[in-house]
């Protein structure tokens, strides 16, 4: 799992190189933080802020993988649809396959 930024390009921590492996938006994602002060969130008690990680790109594949188990689909299916709809235009090494692309990812043709 690799994060991206929001233009499409490989987020700079992202890690890469697994064989198969897509990335998906993991930079600047509105999260939930804690509500009382921590050291990580000296100035922010309100319950939400950015948060950035390949930590934040693999919920994003997760839910789409969700999507598509509704749908019925079984693991294989559902990782094929995810790697087969997976975006990367420009092809940079570090995005892997691609970006999820949850839509395309769902109307994937079932097998």
């Amino acid at each position: 799992m690799g994060a991206s930024d929001r233009n499409g390009k490989p987020a700079d921590f992202s890690d890469f190189g697994a064989q198969q492996a897509v990335s998906a938006p993991g930079v600047d994602v509105l999260s939930t933080l804690p509500t009382y002060t921590t050291k990580e969130t000296p100035k922010n008690d309100s319950g939400y802020g950015d948060l950035s990680g390949t930590s934040m790109a693999a919920p994003y594949a997760s839910a789409v993988a969700a999507l598509l188990r509704r749908q019925g689909r079984d693991p294989d299916q559902i990782m094929s649809a995810i790697r087969d709809s997976a975006a990367n235009p420009e092809q940079p090494a570090k995005l892997g396959l691609g970006i999820v692309d949850a839509k395309a990812a769902v109307n994937t043709a079932k097998p």
